[in-house]
């Protein structure tokens, strides 16, 4: 089973980054940076896990709410978000994110963190 995340930043550095840990693992990796489109992906296609920027915070909310709101037949998708603001990450913790990454993202900090969620995946 390849595992399936969705990546919506418009960091190209960040998504590079996050793209390559990813590889690592075997996770499929669909990147985005338009909001409008990664909400209509979500309503059309189940991901296992979504990788959310918040350097739009009000639209990375709303992401992660349609995340925690799986449908009957779904899982709820493991979310990561994208913190630059470490002041942020308790709000963002609370608003149902499930993993935290701070920007600038290092190589190492990836994976550390993308070997956890995708473990939590693949239990």
């Amino acid at each position: 089973m390849i595992l399936q995340t969705l990546l919506v930043s418009k960091d190209d550095q960040a998504a590079e980054t996050l793209i390559q840990a990813l590889a690592q693992f075997g996770v499929a990796v669909e990147r985005l940076s338009a909001a409008d489109v990664a909400h209509a992906r979500l309503t059309e296609e189940h991901y296992d896990q979504v990788i959310v920027d918040f350097d739009d915070a009000d639209v990375a909310s709303q992401l992660l709410q349609e995340c925690r709101q799986a449908g009957p037949d779904r899982n709820p998708s493991v979310t990561v978000a994208l913190v630059q603001d470490s002041a942020q990450i308790r709000r963002i913790l609370g608003e149902g994110a499930h993993f935290i990454l701070t920007k600038p993202i290092s190589f190492e900090q990836a994976q550390t963190t993308l070997h956890a969620s995708t473990s939590l995946l693949k239990r």
